[in-house]
């Protein structure tokens, strides 16, 4: 190795010339150093002007200097002038990449050869780091199964500093499992065991590609496995892998110890003041008798944990211990110390570059001086988010004394809120529709939004304008007012509102996550019939303008975690709408609607959701009759959707004598989706839908499947900066005539 040849050469010339031993350094330089700065050389290798030459000295140096790793020789020369002697040290610096090559490689593409190793243009070319990139290289061929691999480098010089590398990879064969066999088990099979762990055998449908990463883990995955059903001292007491003649095939042999089957014996608490033992039993997710279940153990101590950090006990310590009684019984005790309580010294809010600190303030719902409770902190994250306005919301927290009181840092990004959109939209309802939105949700940073939205397509024409001020008075009061201009386009009519609302809203403070909102609404409705000849005698009676005077109450109580794109939690509507009567206006009913929704996570992020919307209209005299706009039409997409049938009672509902769908007073509808994540903004799901509208309660056939309407199928979603969502189902009616699928498209709207 040069480090040695040099080093042998210093030896032999310090013993032939013990002359310039013992003299006086009078200058140190260097020579061969391009991309090497001296001054960092000379301070490196120790010699300083002034000092004697020795031996140890010289040897010291070229040792420090080769550890820099930037040389692949080094040696030292010295020339004897007046007073002393001139050291010159000499370097030949190891070339920088100019450009890589990989050989061989078949299996992984060079690109993706290229992300793992991370070399980079201009770094040098030392065998510590050819070493670390092969290395990187094996590891990649391992992750797919290639446990055989060979990587070999070769250093082509191109010019002066610079060289070529070229990694010459031998694949080999892709190493397969074709067979784990289990020894020592009694309780469980060979298969059961083998389900715990992410190698597994060949089959026609799994590769079985070995993955060595993994393997320790699995090992790990066996024992927890036999841990939850009671056998607390399993050990994996031995494992053997074998290859066949070619190394092509992996046999895993596992040898375990089951050990005995435990069940809970007495369950105790000590040092705990704050919470009672009663309380902290009933936290536990197991009781005296159980199988011994380490799974439902350790979520146990996570209650326990979270209990006391409700009640601002954020440092307190709870340390089972476990004793085997009679041989067949754990006694478990949770030793606790409980510290002292938490409080929450101040508030800072961070990265609102736009909105003002009071409008995120205002959704926190812990204040500084309060006992720190985790259960307010995720509540107040949650509001902020929600605001809409943010990218994301993350907390920090820091010591604010000695006490252990904390500070909280509620940091937040922010992203662009305020919309000039234009575009087309369609549904089944309002077919494609051009639209111009002129959307400021955060109006200079107060949190108050307003809009104008024109809409011009092929039955419908709309124009809105509207102003919220989320904290009217800087209360918890929203407040705003709605102008509107709308016409639909129906086969037989045209339906024509123009008119304003105002509207109010508020959280319930005695009942959580619940606000109750109110909304009155003016306007003018006009139905023009096309031709009297096409309608029944319902829809010519309604004919003409008439004033709408109408109030709606209703209360909400909505725990997603996400209004724009929940994973968890429910959103829950009962409502009521009345118009005439003491309020006034030619237009009378009565109407009720109630809806549930529930968000569920399941597997790999997949999100299930289950939805039950149910509704009733009628007028206030029985015979009275009801607005055709205000009655129930089930199909297609929307709040009242069951996919897989035409829009807007197309067909499902009542219709008159000349085949024009007139709704009905009673409608209910059922929906489950199960969505699946594919990139950030772009999601498919599978979904069932059922339902089906009645001119009364009367009609229902409760006990008759053949009453609700179904339907099934597919879909995909994806969201468009500037226009929400654009969506795609294909549905399957299975109740219409004659069955079929029918594809719902839209743009704009989201089921």
């Amino acid at each position: 190795m040069p480090f040695f040849k040099s080093l042998v050469a210093l030896l032999l010339l310090a013993s032939a010339s013990q002359c310039v031993l013992g003299q006086e350094i009078m200058s140190v330089s260097v020579e061969g150093n391009t991309n090497s700065e001296a001054y960092y050389i000379i301070s490196s290798s120790g010699f300083v002007t002034g000092i004697e030459l020795e031996p140890t000295l010289v040897r010291a140096a070229v040792k420090r200097i080769y550890r820099l790793g930037l040389f692949e020789d080094v040696s030292v020369d010295t020339t004897i002038v007046p007073g002393g002697v001139d050291v010159v040290i000499r370097v030949k610096e190891f070339p920088t990449v100019s450009t890589v090559r990989f050989l061989g490689n078949r299996k992984i593409s060079d690109g993706k050869l290229e992300e793992e190793v991370g070399v980079l243009e201009g770094e040098i070319i030392s065998p510590q780091r050819i070493l670390l990139w092969k290395s990187r290289i094996l590891d990649a061929y391992e992750e797919k199964g290639y446990l055989l691999a060979e990587v070999s480098a070769e250093r082509v010089v191109e010019e002066e500093g610079q060289a070529r590398i070229n990694f010459v990879i031998d694949e080999g064969r892709r190493v397969r499992i074709r067979e784990i066999k289990i020894h020592g088990n009694e309780h469980f099979s060979d298969s059961k065991i083998e389900m715990q762990m992410s190698n597994r055998e060949k089959t026609w449908y799994r590769s079985a590609s070995f993955k060595e990463d993994e393997f320790d883990t699995d090992l790990g995955k066996i024992v927890h496995f036999y841990k939850t059903d009671g056998y607390a001292d399993c050990q994996v007491v031995d494992h053997e892998i074998a290859y066949d003649s070619l190394k092509e095939w992996m046999y895993i042999t596992v040898t375990v110890d089951e050990g005995k089957r435990y069940r809970i014996g007495d369950i105790s608490f000590t040092g705990n003041d704050v919470l009672g033992s009663g309380l902290l039993a009933g936290l536990l997710n197991y009781e005296k008798g159980d199988i011994y279940n380490a799974e439902k153990l350790d979520r146990s101590l996570m209650e326990i944990y979270s209990a006391f950090g409700e009640e601002g006990y954020i440092y307190a310590s709870v340390t089972p211990s476990e004793s085997v009684r009679n041989d067949t019984l754990i006694d478990i005790e949770y030793s606790i110390t409980e510290n002292s309580q938490a409080y929450v010294r101040r508030i800072d809010i961070a990265g609102n570059t736009k909105t003002r600190e009071k409008v995120i303030r205002r959704e926190i719902k812990v204040l500084p001086g309060d006992v720190f409770r985790r259960s307010s902190l995720v509540r107040s994250q949650r509001a902020v988010f929600n605001l809409g306005f943010f990218e994301d919301v993350t907390i920090d927290s820091r010591p604010a004394n000695e006490k252990g009181d904390i500070d909280l840092i509620f940091n937040v990004r922010e992203k662009a809120t305020g919309q000039i959109g234009m575009g087309l939209a369609y549904s089944g309802v309002d077919k494609l529709t051009g639209y111009l939105t002129l959307s400021l949700p955060n109006l200079l940073g107060r949190g108050e939004s307003s809009y104008i939205k024109l809409e011009k397509g092929g039955t419908k024409q709309n124009f809105e304008i509207g102003f919220t001020e989320p904290w009217l008075f800087d209360t918890p009061i929203s407040a705003g007012l709605d102008l509107f201009h709308l016409t639909r386009e129906r086969d037989a009519y045209d339906d024509k509102r123009i008119g304003g609302s105002v509207n109010a809203s508020r959280p319930l403070p005695w009942l959580d996550y619940t606000r109750a909102y109110w909304m009155y609404r003016l306007e003018q409705r006009e139905i023009i019939i096309h031709d009297d000849s096409d309608v029944g005698s319902y829809i010519l009676d309604q004919a003409g303008k008439k004033t709408a005077s109408t109030t709606r109450i209703a209360l909400v109580r909505d725990t997603r975690d996400s209004f724009f794109n929940a994973t968890v939690g429910t959103r829950n509507l009962i409502s009521g709408e009345w118009a005439g009567g003491y309020l006034g206006g030619q237009i009378k009913y009565q109407k009720y609607e109630a809806e549930t929704r529930w968000y569920h996570p399941v597997l790999w992020n997949n999100v299930l959701m289950i939805r039950a919307r149910g509704g009733f209209v009628d007028g206030y005299r029985e015979g009275e009759a009801v607005p055709i706009s205000e009655r129930f039409f089930v199909g297609g997409v929307g709040d009242w959707g069951i996919r897989g049938y035409g829009d807007w009672g197309g067909d499902i509902g009542p219709r008159d004598a000349f085949d024009n769908p007139v709704g009905g007073r009673t409608a209910a509808v059922l929906n489950a989706e199960y969505k699946i994540p594919l990139t950030k903004g772009v999601y498919v799901l599978a979904f069932a839908d059922a339902g089906n509208v009645w001119e009364s309660f009367q009609d229902i056939e409760i006990n008759s499947t053949d009453d609700l309407k179904r339907g099934a199928g597919f879909g995909v979603r994806i969201e468009i900066p500037l226009m929400g969502v654009m969506g795609f189902d294909f549905g399957y009616g299975f109740d219409k005539s004659p069955p079929g699928w029918v594809p719902h498209f839209q743009i704009g709207t989201a089921f």
